[in-house]
């Protein structure tokens, strides 16, 4: 049974409307990120069920808020007075993305900006919500953590680096292990490798970055 002062979430299907393979990873990452956990941090707009009651008593979406994220507030100001959050996997929109690899790593940094500026304003900045999943925090860091082995590895040529940055991808690809199970139940093997690659090597990039920018943004705006 579901309380009355429940607020229902799902999220997108695996397999968005538009096949292709960055497309294709976006709504996988989603899918899963969304579901991993019961009760969630957040319900996502794209599949939210709540009464009109509730959602004019709370007052609603902030108009002034960051551009994105308003159902991340949202919801944790409903929960904040005694709503509780709860995910039906069986609620499935399926999304149009249109990505390709520039619109892909550009939603990546635009999302990890906005999200770290949240983040840290709400104080919760090591949180597994969403797709500001534990498991994504660990992949950038594992990954900008790597990129200094790498630079030490040439700079010294001491094969001891080469044995820590197989070590910190190996824990790394542990950590994520649901999410490229995910990758492969929906999509099998070819397409888990390379979205593994992608995932592992070249998504966290923007991600970095983006929170590096937002940590700034955060900075400037408190000094302000």
């Amino acid at each position: 049974l579901i309380s009355e002062n429940a607020i229902i979430g799902g999220t997108y299907t695996a397999i968005p409307y538009d096949k292709d393979f960055f497309s294709t990873f976006q709504s996988i990452f989603i899918n899963y990120s969304e579901t991993k956990r019961e009760p969630p941090d957040y319900i996502p707009t794209h599949a939210m069920i709540i009464s009109r009651d509730i959602f004019m008593k709370s007052g609603g979406f902030q108009e002034n808020f960051l551009p994105i994220l308003e159902d991340v507030e949202f919801s944790h100001r409903l929960r904040r007075t005694g709503f509780k959050l709860t995910t039906n996997p069986e609620i499935l929109v399926r999304h149009i993305f249109n990505f390709s690899l520039i619109k892909s790593l550009k939603n990546a940094f635009r999302k990890s900006m906005y999200w770290t500026i949240y983040s840290l304003k709400n104080k919760d900045i090591l949180t597994d919500s969403g797709t500001a999943s534990y498991e994504l925090k660990i992949n950038a860091a594992s990954f900008f953590l790597n990129t200094v082995f790498i630079m030490l590895f040439f700079y010294f040529k001491n094969t001891e680096f080469l044995i820590s940055i197989l070590l910190i991808y190996a824990v790394n690809l542990a950590v994520s292990k649901e999410l490229i199970k995910a990758f492969y139940k929906a999509k099998g093997l070819s397409f888990v490798i390379f979205a593994t690659l992608y995932y592992t090597l070249i998504y966290p990039f923007p991600v970095g970055a983006g929170a590096f920018s937002g940590i700034l943004r955060y900075m400037w705006s408190y000094k302000r």
